[in-house]
């Protein structure tokens, strides 16, 4: 059986290969009883760091099956693609969006 994703392993697999050029991270308030164990020094959150320096602090292992999010928000900055945690309806995993939608915008 495959051991599940760290959180920073699945920031990587979301990024599809492409350098994360920058990453913010902020706390999660829905935490039971882990923050102590997954803190992070306030001087290094809601602020740009490299992936150098955060990603040792998201390697930990993190439930994204159903319930609360077991992670950190973050957002992180490919040259083509924003990531973020996702939740819906219980389940939660890592996403991304455009970072510059190009073309003709839709209405």
């Amino acid at each position: 059986m495959t051991e599940p994703l760290t959180f920073a392993e699945s920031i990587e697999e979301c990024a599809n290969g492409e350098e994360i050029e920058a990453i913010v991270i902020e706390d999660n308030d829905s935490w039971y009883g882990e923050e102590v164990e997954r803190a992070i020094p306030g001087a290094l959150l809601a602020v740009p760091l490299s992936w150098g320096a955060a990603r040792p602090l998201l390697d930990y292992r993190y439930d994204g099956c159903y319930g609360a999010q077991d992670c950190h928000n973050i957002w992180a900055y490919t040259a083509t693609r924003v990531l973020f945690v996702h939740e819906y309806d219980g389940a939660t995993w890592i996403t991304s969006v455009f970072r510059h939608p190009g073309g003709e915008v839709k209405l």
